[in-house]
């Protein structure tokens, strides 16, 4: 079977009875792919070597696309930053390469990150997760989600409810709005 491309498969939508009218010429523009453009972390930003192994060996990653260098170039020299780019462009990678560097640097740090939803908090998780456990010098690590999910009742072992042992004990917490107040 031939290989078809985004045109050819909105024509053939198009044409077809129940899709009729559904499309309409304005939609269906589409953008020539373009080359990917890469970068390395500049001056003094570099990652420790365990995260780029980790990176490489979970996401199969070897180099940063441009503006995920950028933006981990920018956080990791102590500013502030908003990334707005489309779905699977590697925003995770942006915030998750300088935690991981953090928690290498100074076991004691604790990262708290808010996600606009518990859904989109449970999602990163699995993440972070992964590739915390890539790290071998990690392994300590605990990464949490706590939302209106997470059980506030004492826990069968009697040492308090499953929210407070994630308070005192996960160096990364996994938040979103409704669970701040």
């Amino acid at each position: 079977m031939p290989e078809l491309s985004m045109d050819d498969i909105v024509t053939d939508l198009q044409r077809q009875p129940f899709y009729s009218s559904q499309i309409i010429d304005a939609a269906a523009l589409t953008e020539p792919a373009v080359e990917a453009q890469y970068a390395d972390l500049q001056g003094t930003n570099k990652v420790h070597s365990s995260v780029w192994t980790a990176l490489r060996e979970t996401r199969g990653i070897e180099q940063l696309y441009s503006h995920q260098a950028q933006a981990i170039d920018f956080i990791m020299g102590g500013h502030d930053i908003v990334v707005s780019t489309a779905t699977a462009s590697g925003k995770s990678v942006i915030y998750q390469l300088p935690i991981l560097d953090l928690l290498l640097r100074d076991p004691q740090a604790r990262i708290l990150i808010i996600y606009p939803t518990k859904a989109l908090a449970q999602d990163q998780l699995a993440s972070l997760k992964e590739l915390v456990a890539a790290v071998p010098a990690l392994q300590h690590v605990l990464v949490s989600t706590l939302d209106g999910d997470t059980p506030s009742a004492p826990n069968s072992a009697g040492n308090g409810s499953q929210r407070t042992v994630i308070r005192q004990s996960a160096s990364v917490i996994l938040t979103n709005p409704d669970t701040l107040h």
